[in-house]
């Protein structure tokens, strides 16, 4: 990657060739216990950087445009959308923060590299 010192590094667009231009995604599977099925079920995440799409069983739960910004918390209610003592599908789509977005980056490394990071920045429940 090839980026210039003259600019800062958060307001150029990410080059073609980058491996953080493309979504994450992250999926799990679990079985809440089959007592809770007229319990409130929260599902709570401490940090998301920066966009997501989510969703519950194949149920979007919230998508990009409800979740952003730089490791903010997020808690959605999923009592419907959960199938108690059966398995559940949790799938994330994370999206790296755009030239326009206010983000945090940072430099590592020896030689200073830039990088875009994102994801879970903290515990999700």
């Amino acid at each position: 990657m090839n980026y210039s010192d003259k600019n800062l590094f958060a307001n150029q667009e990410m080059p073609d060739g980058s491996p953080f231009r493309c979504s994450w995604w992250y999926r799990t599977e679990f079985t809440p216990p089959a007592g809770e099925a007229k319990k409130m079920e929260w599902l709570n995440f401490l940090g998301i950087n920066y966009r997501a799409n989510i969703w519950i069983n194949g149920q979007k739960v919230a998508d990009a445009n409800d979740v952003a910004g730089t490791y903010r918390s997020y808690e959605f209610n999923v009592s419907k959308l959960l199938k108690p003592g059966k398995e559940n599908a949790l799938a994330v789509e994370v999206f790296a923060p755009g030239k326009d977005d206010l983000g945090i980056t940072w430099w590592i490394g020896i030689r200073r590299l830039p990088t875009r990071t994102w994801g879970f920045g903290r515990k999700s429940f």
